[in-house]
């Protein structure tokens, strides 16, 4: 999974808890995630085949199904 075509500034990974699933969320539409409320819903979007962003399908999860994924801007 490439994320060349994501926008870090605007967009955040998370990974669903139970099925490791990559998601994103708009950074700017959600508090900081590590310091929301294990109850906060996130709309989430997974990511297509060629690594660009699904938004055709959208996800809610609570903060309490993610963790955070930290990403290294090498």
């Amino acid at each position: 999974m490439s994320l060349a075509n994501i926008d870090l500034s605007k967009y955040s990974i998370v990974r669903h808890r139970d099925t490791d699933k990559v998601y994103l969320f708009e950074t700017a539409l959600h508090s900081r995630f590590q310091e929301a409320d294990e109850n906060q819903d996130y709309l989430c979007y997974a990511l297509d085949i060629n690594g660009k962003i699904n938004y055709t399908d959208q996800y809610h999860f609570t903060k309490e199904k993610l963790y955070w994924q930290p990403v290294s801007l090498r």
